[in-house]
């Protein structure tokens, strides 16, 4: 070992579980920097997990035979700003990076067939991440309060995205849904205020159009619009709450007949343009 620098040993082949918990307490402080030798095929449950608190950097040696990486992994290793997995890795386990809240940066490989339960909860400082192209299913939580991911890319190759996989990543506002995406779970987007408001000012566009192509009927107009864009929320697991719903009973409003009231057009774009009344709406189509 020199300066903050750990290199583990050249002839290990298998990291075993919670390997660093039993470091001791004054090195653990020490290290900032860990190299993988290339003999390494496995990464067991926890291997990093507890131990290494202060670590900046992972390396793996270039070569590598790395093949699976065990549950929680890498969990809490919150200093952790950038690490890339090898090409060799075809296997991550559930929670693998979980609270790694300086995690800025990671490459998955093209093995990669399912992003795990969890995989990036609680990564705060993750900004932007590329989905392996070889990923089919997205599961659930996984990245679940990451609350500076802006950025997602999702391959044409994902069939399945689970509950909560996206909850609570109120900046995410650049990702696109592939039309392979057959299945989308519950919640999916719950809480992603940011894209949930650009949704809207796409719907007070859209209904905007509408009017402007002098629809006979105004009411009308406005429930088509609406009545799409909740079905594009739904799709995408957007959530309504009980007491919106309440507030926005109203007293000229129809959901679903002109012939049982009117809702201005006008009034009903200033509504979807102004955060917190427009999901009211949304609610009653």
């Amino acid at each position: 070992m020199t300066s903050n620098t750990l290199r583990l040993p050249d002839d290990m082949e298998t990291i075993p579980p919670f390997y660093f918990e039993h470091m001791d307490p004054p090195l653990r402080a020490f290290v900032r920097t860990i190299y993988i030798p290339n003999t390494v095929t496995a990464i067991g449950e926890g291997a990093f997990s507890g131990g290494c608190a202060y670590v900046t950097r992972i390396i793996f040696e270039p070569g590598s035979k790395l093949t699976s990486i065990g549950e929680g992994a890498f969990s809490c290793c919150s200093k952790l700003e950038r690490i890339e997995i090898p090409g060799t890795v075809t296997a991550l386990g559930h929670t693998a990076f979980d609270h790694c809240q300086g995690l800025r940066e990671v490459t998955l490989p093209d093995k990669i067939l399912t992003l795990p339960n969890s995989i990036f909860r609680n990564c705060d400082s993750l900004i932007y991440f590329k989905v392996p192209s070889s990923c089919t299913t997205i599961e659930g939580s996984a990245f679940l309060n990451c609350v500076k991911l802006r950025k997602l890319i999702i391959p044409p190759t994902v069939t399945s995205i689970e509950e909560y996989a996206f909850r609570n990543c109120p900046r995410l506002s650049d990702i696109a849904l592939p039309p392979s995406i057959s299945r989308v779970g519950p919640l999916v987007f719950g809480g992603c205020s940011q894209l949930w408001a650009q949704m809207a000012q796409q719907g007070a566009e859209d209904m905007e159009a509408m009017l402007k192509a002098r629809w006979k009927n105004e009411t009308y107009a406005v429930l088509i619009c609406l009545k799409r864009i909740k079905g594009a929320v739904a799709a995408a697991g957007g959530e309504y709450s009980e007491a919106g719903k309440e507030a926005g009973r109203g007293e000229n409003y129809s959901a679903t007949s002109r012939e049982m009231g009117k809702l201005d057009g006008v009034k009903a774009r200033e509504m979807l343009i102004e955060e917190g009344l427009w999901r009211t709406i949304l609610a009653y189509v």
